[in-house]
Formats: C-alpha cells, structure tokens, sequence
C-alpha cells in the first residue's frame, strides 16, 4: 500500500511537474473502508482496523467516535 510521483504533461517541459498517485492495492483497501463507513457501524471499523491496523482514515474515525462517546466499550476490537 504505497503512494507513488509520476510525471505530469510533456517531458520537455522545463518545469516539469509531479502529480501523487495511490497503489492499486490501497486503492482496492481504500473502497474497501468506504464500504465499512457506510454502514455507520463502530463495530464493523473495529473489525476492519484489525485487519488493517495502519489504515490512517479508519483510525482517525475511531478516534473521532471514541471522542464524541467517551468509550470504546463494547466494540469489537481484534480479530
């Protein structure tokens, strides 16, 4: 799961310019926890960040919910 540069417009450009793209493979997990943060379910991101522990959106939004409700009992955490 990586973010890749790729050259932007013509090569004989004296400014040539860079543009990020993400990996196939975190482009697939990113759909992936789109899916999961549809159904509006804390249990089911909890399930998917321990599948994928580094998936940063998916932490953040666990961090959000643990914020607003205080707890993070009775969510399924691990595997």
């Amino acid at each position: 799961y990586a973010i890749g540069v790729r050259l932007v417009g013509s090569e004989m450009c004296i400014r040539d310019r860079y543009g990020f793209e993400w990996s196939p493979a975190f482009q697939a997990l990113q759909q992936d926890y789109e899916l999961v943060q549809e159904t509006c379910d804390p249990n089911a991101l909890a399930v998917f960040l321990a599948h994928h522990p580094h998936h940063a959106e998916g932490l953040l939004t666990l961090a959000l919910i643990y914020a607003t409700h205080g707890t993070c009992a009775g969510y399924h955490i691990g595997s």
